[in-house]
């Protein structure tokens, strides 16, 4: 269980005396436990060419596609950094990955391989930024085809112009998202979703609703600035 979900199964004094029972002597301060919030990153994700402190060399940022990466895919990723980079692949928290001690000269040239084998390798780029569980291909609670549903909004949003912090949910589980987006299409029946925009105050956990039984690309109109 989340903490954010622990906080709403019991009273914040229940687990204040359990956590003071588990570490008898520390003091254990309830206001500060009730408090605590995930802290958004301050900085963007790395993606794109970043240069390092090493002169005339920079590290490759990229994003997976929604988490996945194929044997095939993984297998020229390999040989990429084994002939333009030192070898290393580094993956991150958020399913990208870093390739470090690239020559200047060919960064150009290793980011437009990565996007020609799936990365996202723009920070605009709506799978930087777009989440989604492994929904019925990989869950039996799924009620939708999340990657695929994903994979075709991705695409509908970047002729759109736009890449939302949005996550597919197949379920109210939210599996693939530790926090909440400000966007949260939760799946209700094969193709069909309601959207939720992120409201703390909110009963949902996902937030307000403000649309229900929708398709994903029909969520765009609702997603535009």
């Amino acid at each position: 269980m989340r903490y954010r979900d622990l906080l709403q199964a019991q009273p914040i004094d229940a687990l204040r005396a359990g956590l003071q029972a588990a570490v008898p002597g520390v003091d254990i301060d309830a206001a500060r436990l009730d408090a605590w919030r995930r802290v958004a990153p301050a900085a963007p994700r790395p993606i794109g060419l970043q240069a390092q402190r090493q002169a005339g060399r920079v590290f490759v940022g990229a994003a997976s596609a929604l988490g996945r990466v194929t044997p095939a895919t993984l297998r020229q990723l390999a040989d990429l950094v084994a002939t333009r980079g030192d070898g290393t692949i580094r993956l991150t928290p958020w399913q990208g990955i870093l390739l470090p001690n690239v020559a200047a000269r060919d960064g150009a040239a290793v980011l437009a391989h990565l996007a020609a084998l799936g990365f996202a390798t723009r920070p605009g780029d709506p799978l930087a930024s777009l989440a989604a569980c492994a929904g019925t291909t990989g869950c039996d609670r799924g009620k939708a085809d999340t990657k695929a549903d994903a994979l075709r909004l991705a695409a509908a949003l970047a002729a759109a112009g736009i890449a939302p912090d949005l996550h597919l949910s197949g379920c109210i589980r939210s599996c693939a998202s530790a926090r909440v987006a400000a966007f949260t299409l939760e799946a209700v029946a094969t193709g069909r979703y309601d959207l939720y925009a992120r409201d703390d105050n909110a009963p949902h956990r996902f937030g307000r609703r403000i649309a229900e039984r929708i398709t994903p690309e029909s969520a765009i109109a609702f997603l535009k600035p």
